[in-house]
Formats: C-alpha cells, structure tokens, sequence
C-alpha cells in the first residue's frame, strides 16, 4: 500500500514513484498495472511523462484511507486460544 500512499499526495510517472517508493522500476510497473485494472489508479498524459493517481472511486472506498496509513491490508490477526 505503499504506492497508494505516495500517489495519495500527488501525481507521478513510474520513474518517479520507483524511487520515491524505493523499489525496481519493474515491479512498480507490475504493480501500477494491477491497480489500474481494478480502477484503483488513473493516469493521464502519455508515454514516459504519463502519470499515475488514484482514483476518486477508491479514495471514496471506506477503506482506502486505513490501507494508506497502514492498516492491516485487510488480514485478521489470529487470536491465540
């Protein structure tokens, strides 16, 4: 969720957000693409300069500001018996 919370605050390109979130430029791309097709994430321009945001649709999600601060990404922790 991290890449939620940085693209919460503004707008980047896939170069911009790998190094903002400290991961291959791969695996941003992989992960931007999933989002994108769950309408998580928008984008507008094209090629190099396109940049990504997230959706007005998931920041109305009830749970999206809970996943950006970190909440627990939706598991349930096991209570011990």
């Amino acid at each position: 969720m991290q890449l939620l919370s940085i693209l919460s605050k503004k707008p980047m390109n896939l170069r911009q957000l790998s190094i903002a979130a400290g991961i291959d430029y791969k695996t941003a791309e992989h992960h931007v693409q999933l989002l994108m097709k769950n309408s998580v994430l928008g984008c507008v321009g094209a090629g190099y300069g396109k940049a990504y945001f997230v959706t007005d649709e998931a920041k109305a999600q009830k749970r999206f500001s809970e996943l950006v601060k970190g909440g627990n990404n939706g598991s349930k922790k096991r209570q011990k018996k």
